[in-house]
């Protein structure tokens, strides 16, 4: 069947990949700022302070450490990966699914569709599908 044929090409410009990285962390960083200081929600500030930090080391790292522009499908997973946790760990600290930013836990799963392969876009919704079943039951209140 021809839908079943792909490209055998299974790669992320790197470029392109962190930059909508920067983009995340300013609107994360934006997003937490903004949550404590001008609506004055009491919830785990530094930690998320802390998380979104990390995602800027492996961001620096990643622009800096590979020197290819291509990344090949195993980095880009584990990349996709890293977010998806990420999130799940800001979600899981700021109201789990009750959280209105919920939908964004999608975005790399979406962005691994385009530009992976099949399996690398089954593991990410599987860890993403794992994460929101888990932020169902566990998670940190935020007041309203």
């Amino acid at each position: 069947m021809e839908f079943i044929k792909t490209s055998k090409i299974f790669y992320l410009n790197k470029s392109t990949y962190i930059n909508l990285r920067w983009i995340a962390i300013i609107g994360q960083l934006v997003t937490i700022i903004f949550v404590q200081f001008f609506l004055n929600f009491e919830f785990n500030y530094f930690t998320c302070i802390l998380i979104t930090l990390l995602s800027v080391l492996s961001n620096i790292y990643l622009q800096f450490k590979f020197k290819e522009n291509q990344l090949n499908n195993s980095i880009s997973t584990m990349y996709l990966s890293f977010d998806i946790l990420q999130l799940g760990t800001l979600f899981f600290l700021t109201g789990g699914i009750t959280n209105p930013f919920i939908f964004l836990i999608i975005v790399p799963a979406v962005f691994s569709s385009q530009y992976l392969n099949m399996y690398s876009s089954i593991l990410l919704v599987s860890l993403i599908i794992l994460i929101l079943f888990i932020l169902t039951f566990y998670y940190i209140d935020l007041p309203h």
